[in-house]
């Protein structure tokens, strides 16, 4: 996906780690394609980037970054269009965090935080919530 998304601008898709076992509870699975994809879009349409890394870290839950060496922006600021609340609803939607660092001139990195607690549908896991 990110290579399509990217194709035309330099770029770097790392992934490390091993998603965990199991398969994923399928909102969670769809609202985190989605977080890459309009990250990725947003870098893409707005940032006027020479080059963008895609990361994926499945270490501690999944970490997700998209960074850029754009134009940069004040992630404070009202904007006009609707991606970084789509990002932001999107992380709450999986019970994660959206970190947006921003800085005019120096690019943008957009990151999903999420725990694997709420990734996959594990027994021993709806076990354990039972026990507690």
């Amino acid at each position: 996906m990110s290579n399509c998304l990217l194709d035309g601008i330099e770029h770097d898709v790392r992934v490390t780690g091993e998603p965990p076992t199991g398969r994923p509870a399928p909102q969670w699975a769809r609202e985190s394609v989605l977080f890459l994809k309009e990250a990725i879009t947003n870098a893409r349409r707005h940032a006027e980037a020479d080059h963008v890394t895609v990361a994926i870290d499945w270490n501690d839950g999944l970490n997700m970054s998209v960074s850029d060496d754009g134009s940069g922006f004040d992630p404070q600021a009202k904007g006009s269009g609707h991606g970084l609340a789509n990002l932001r609803e999107r992380a709450a939607a999986m019970q994660s965090t959206c970190e947006v660092v921003s800085q005019r001139g120096r690019g943008t990195t957009v990151r999903l935080l999420a725990s694997g607690r709420h990734s996959h549908n594990r027994r021993s896991d709806h076990v354990q919530e039972r026990q507690v």
